[in-house]
């Protein structure tokens, strides 16, 4: 049950705050520009208002987690900082004595647990493009797109390594618990051996086990090998398993790669406020999120009509979304200022599952295998000019996918990426002009955004698994991010 607590209980040191805690203190600022009480809304249905034990206030909860971001803390030093740093009693509502706080296990089961089914990120984002408007500071309507990774917190394994390790357990359980003998269980292949070989192995010592009653009623064995097949079974849909099933394979070069996911963001020009985020996993390309990104923009309270990207989002759907929606609602559309890439316009076939990554100037397979090369075929008659793009073969043989990519006993995997249409050219004469020139040279401000939120805000890395427990961390990280901002400008003006 909830018991609202907004004000700091009666206390005969509370004078205290007034002497040690200096007005412009960030948390002194927060209080003044930020109504709180709004967490009571967004979150109450998750709560008992009448039934049960009195809960720990939601908004003094919830800012324990803002604390956490702003000042890039553990839950455990959070709370213990919070018993002894005055400034953190004052906006956390409690007296200046006070010395039963939380547990810092408490801090995780809100996250987990008090935000399930509300839409966190985008309810924070338009609480401060609000407070932004409220106070006259968000006016333009022009906004930056960009995407940026956020490394896992789990660690990465190729499918094939992981079977190994999962026989190999299951087989030292039964030899050292169980004191069967090596040679009685089925072989196992060679360390070397492909994936397909040990999936096969692994299914023999699986159905060896089930045949034997000493060994199939235990309930560790049966973990063991239950584990194991869920293994061969993901092995057989990707190439690569982690305990974080959200998280991807992204590319940021040809040789620096990443495993996590990407935040898909959309920064005001003029004050860089964040004005949407979205979250999809590492290996999801950047351009196919533009409207996604423009649209929660505008839901969150931003007016947009001009959009700046880099060279990912300078697709063939993107340019044509944009100009078919201008076309269509003048009012409702928006301009697209995106640089072409050759590679990324000249006709990426749509719905075959293959992109164009900027980053490492490449296309990439369904997969997330990389072309190894690229070479340019001439126009020939009949026929356009176009990049062929070739694949490593060996890679191809082992992929998950083959069956529908690759036909067995090729000795190439080349994908072709034709010339440019009537479309870009046309577009190529705007990127010309003064006034596209003028509007790229303002796509600086979303990198210095990105680094900002990493470095600052605490969105390196994800500090727990799964995509609900990102978007809260992402949503906790913008919302600080914003908030600083605003008092940043507040403060300039003065």
């Amino acid at each position: 049950m909830i018991q609202q607590q907004l004000e700091i209980p009666l206390s005969p040191y509370a004078g205290l705050y007034d002497i040690v805690v200096p007005q412009d203190d960030i948390y002194r600022q927060l209080d003044r520009l930020v109504d709180f009480s709004f967490v009571y809304k967004e979150i109450g249905k998750n709560y008992s208002w009448k039934k049960g034990r009195f809960a720990e206030d939601p908004v003094r909860m919830f800012k324990y987690l803002l604390v956490k971001i702003i000042d890039r803390l553990s839950d455990r030093r959070v709370v213990a900082n919070a018993l002894v740093n005055l400034s953190l009693k004052r906006f956390l509502g409690l007296s200046p004595e006070e010395t039963n706080i939380i547990d810092a296990s408490t801090l995780s089961k809100f996250r987990k647990l008090r935000f399930e089914n509300v839409d966190v990120l985008n309810i924070l984002i338009a609480k401060t493009l609000k407070i932004a408007k409220d106070k006259g500071i968000l006016k333009g309507s022009t906004i930056l797109v960009d995407a940026t990774h956020v490394t896992a917190r789990a660690i990465r394994y190729d499918s094939k390594d992981y079977i190994i390790h999962r026989v190999n357990t299951l087989v030292r359980h039964l030899v050292k618990v169980h004191y069967w003998k090596v040679e009685d269980l089925p072989p196992l292949p060679e360390k070397d051996a492909d994936t397909d070989t040990w999936i096969q192995a692994g299914k023999s010592l699986v159905a060896y086990i089930k045949e034997q009653p000493a060994l199939r009623s235990v309930s560790t064995v049966k973990n063991l090998y239950e584990l194991l097949e869920e293994a061969m079974e993901d092995a057989q849909e990707r190439s690569y398993l982690s305990m974080d099933r959200d998280a991807k394979v992204g590319h940021k070069s040809t040789e620096k790669s990443f495993f996590g996911s990407k935040v898909h963001m959309g920064v005001e020009s003029e004050t860089r406020l964040i004005t949407a985020a979205h979250i999809t996993s590492g290996d999801r390309p950047d351009d196919k999120y533009l409207g996604e990104v423009v649209e929660q923009s505008r839901q969150n309270g931003m007016e947009v009509k001009e959009v700046v990207g880099d060279k990912a989002y300078s697709s063939t759907e993107n340019i044509e979304m944009a100009k078919e929606r201008k076309e269509e609602n003048p009012a409702g559309g928006f301009t697209l200022y995106s640089r072409l890439h050759n590679n990324i316009t000249y006709g990426i076939r749509k719905d075959d599952g293959f992109t164009f990554n900027k980053d490492a100037n490449t296309v990439v397979c369904p997969n997330g295998h990389l072309a190894k090369s690229k070479r340019y075929k001439k126009c020939r008659r009949g026929r356009s000019a176009a990049w062929e793009y070739s694949f490593d073969v060996n890679k191809c043989k082992e992929c998950p996918l083959r069956k529908t990519c690759f036909k067995a006993g090729s000795k190439e995997r080349t994908y072709s990426v034709r010339e440019l249409s009537d479309l870009h050219k046309e577009y190529i004469k705007f990127q010309k002009t003064d006034e596209f020139k003028k509007k790229m040279r303002q796509r600086y401000k979303i990198e210095a955004k990105n680094s900002d939120l990493k470095h600052n805000c605490n969105l390196e890395r994800a500090e727990s698994f799964g995509e609900h427990c990102l978007t809260m961390q992402t949503a906790l990280s913008v919302f600080a991010c914003n908030i600083k901002t605003i008092l940043r400008l507040i403060n300039a003006k003065k």
